[in-house]
């Protein structure tokens, strides 16, 4: 049985005395990082306390086997040139402080009631149903609405901020390899290719302009090697961002 649920404790608590869930795939979140300097109550209500709600109750209903964690790459940090698997997490706004404060607490409690788990830690997800629009837009949901519309394209300066972007589906593939794997192991869900945000606003071939640098603006987000000591396994997806823009430019020009 799958069952989607709010993860607030309220609703979970009800939901884990009526169920007998065997997984629990834990992917919500508030995903904003340079926002949750300035919502850092909110941050920490949506993304820590509710998920120790999950773990909390995954511990007490004895039948879960497995709570599979979405971390984030914002658990490294930026601005530490070239990033790689095995850097020690130093997250540098809220938002990566606390998924790397649940990677810490599934640890413990798999040291302490022996509960497994799986830590994804994907970049820069996109694909079909992505958030086009407000807060928790992604940067290629951004670009897609202004293109439909016939808006410039707008990047924060100064634009060579890198990312890493990977497809949903090869996400995917990867969460549900990982969980038939059945280790406790961290896994890192990337693309080989690195473009900057200007890269990706060409690739669109419309107009651009250009906005004031933005605080909590993460500079980049390109990982680079692996340390199988660490249990930080790395997966490149097939998916090219630049064969999907494609695909969108023909279905909307």
């Amino acid at each position: 049985m799958i069952l989607t649920i709010s993860v607030f404790a309220y609703s979970v608590f009800p939901q884990f005395e009526r169920e007998e869930f065997d997984v629990v795939y834990h992917i919500a979140a508030y995903a904003a990082e340079g926002l949750s300097h300035f919502i850092r109550n909110y941050n920490y209500q949506n993304n820590l306390i509710a998920t120790t709600n999950l773990i909390t109750q995954s511990i007490r209903n004895g039948n879960v086997k497995k709570f599979v964690f979405t971390s984030s790459i914002a658990v490294y940090g930026s601005g530490r040139p070239p990033m790689t698997e095995d850097m020690e997490p130093l997250p540098e706004d809220p938002y990566g402080i606390s998924k790397l404060a649940c990677e810490y607490d599934l640890k413990a409690a798999h040291a302490m009631f022996g509960l497994d788990y799986v830590i994804f830690r994907p970049h820069n997800v996109y694909g079909p149903g992505q958030i086009r629009q407000g807060k928790m837009a992604t940067v290629i949901g951004i670009f897609e609405d202004c293109f439909i519309k016939g808006k410039a394209l707008p990047i924060v300066k100064p634009g060579t901020q890198s990312r890493r972007f990977t497809h949903i589906k090869d996400t995917v593939e990867v969460c549900f390899k990982a969980w038939k794997a059945n280790k406790c192991r961290y896994y890192s869900i990337s693309n080989n290719t690195s473009l900057t945000i200007i890269e990706v606003a060409k690739l669109f071939n419309s107009k651009i302009k250009y906005l004031s640098p933005r605080k909590g603006e993460r500079y980049a987000s390109a990982l680079s090697g692996m340390s199988l000591n660490n249990k930080v396994y790395k997966n490149l997806g097939k998916i090219q961002l630049k064969d999907y823009i494609f695909e969108f430019l023909k279905k909307h020009t």
